[in-house]
């Protein structure tokens, strides 16, 4: 990512579809083949990202972790394919 990732915004990627599943202390996206797996403090970040369809910004997500955690969520993200910068 060229520019600080606060300045930029992101959408999910035209064509994805995520499916998530809760197992254990998990949630499992499925992007594809791909599965990524991620805690379920994760969920509230998922559904924000499943119900816009308009492009956000790092500030925009619910402030359930900090902006360093919004950061890793949205680069581990854009790193398996699911968003992409607008």
């Amino acid at each position: 990512l060229q520019q600080p990732i606060t300045a930029m915004h992101f959408v999910r990627r035209r064509g994805v579809n995520v499916v998530r599943s809760a197992r254990s202390d998990l949630l499992e996206l499925r992007c594809g083949n791909a599965v990524v797996k991620m805690p379920l403090l994760a969920e509230p970040l998922l559904a924000f990202i499943q119900a816009n369809s308009e492009p956000f910004t790092t500030m925009d997500l619910p402030a359930i972790v900090d902006d360093r955690g919004k950061e890793a969520f949205i680069v581990r993200l854009v790193e398996e394919g699911i968003l992409t910068v607008a």
